[in-house]
């Protein structure tokens, strides 16, 4: 008996197998209608393998663009953290290095989590702006705010595209599910039609090797 397709296949082993189906079938006298019944999951499955794909590239690339924002944020924590030092340097009696940063260091605000380091960094916004516009380190405020934003906004783009492939991940399961009861449904009405002997003539022998991914070809 042919071997039927299981909900773990891959969606392009699924493909493939319904493409050699297909094949067989239009070589048998009266089969040409199987590779017909096949062909609307077969289209729509491809196309959700394409979806699936695409939403896997942008999770990718956001969660790049995520982490490119994250360490322009860790520069400009560092640049501050070297202003702050220099005006102390500079202006006998000043602390505020310490004020700005607590313990006088910056290593525990970067190397925090990147969807946690912008709430950290937002508390140096407050103590400088707290000195006033009026003095020389004022304007690293805006800098460090510019660069919290960017890693926000990269945040909810990668947030949003991982809801994205979740979401497209759940329809792949569904369009499998009815591709499977297709694939039966072909296989039954065939044996019904044909008999036992035709009809394992046109599904195709899956063996071990056959059952890894490979590339779909057209139809």
């Amino acid at each position: 008996m042919a071997r039927m397709l299981y909900l773990r296949d891959s969606a392009t082993f699924m493909l493939n197998v319904l493409r050699r189906h297909q094949r067989l079938s239009r070589k048998v006298q009266a089969g040409e209608n199987y590779s017909k019944d096949i062909q609307p999951v077969f289209d729509k499955l491809k196309a959700q393998v394409a979806l699936n794909t695409q939403a896997e590239v942008d999770r990718q690339n956001s969660h790049d663009d995520v982490l490119f924002a994250d360490s322009d944020l860790d520069n400009v924590i560092r640049d501050v953290y070297d202003a702050c030092k220099g005006y102390d340097r500079n202006n006998a009696g000043s602390s505020i290095l310490n004020t700005i940063f607590e313990n006088g260091t910056f290593s525990e605000i970067i190397h925090m989590p990147y969807d946690k380091e912008p709430g950290e960094a937002e508390k140096l916004i407050v103590k400088l702006e707290s000195f006033g516009a009026s003095h020389n380190i004022f304007p690293q405020a805006a800098r460090l705010r510019k660069a919290i934003e960017d890693v926000n906004k990269a945040l909810d783009v990668f947030k949003t595209q991982i809801r994205n492939e979740k979401k497209v991940e759940a329809e792949m399961e569904i369009i499998k599910m009815e591709t499977i009861r297709a694939y039966e449904n072909n296989y039954l009405n065939a044996r019904r039609q044909f008999g036992s002997a035709l009809t394992e003539k046109i599904f195709p022998v899956l063996s071990l090797a056959a059952v890894r991914p490979q590339q779909v070809e057209s139809n």
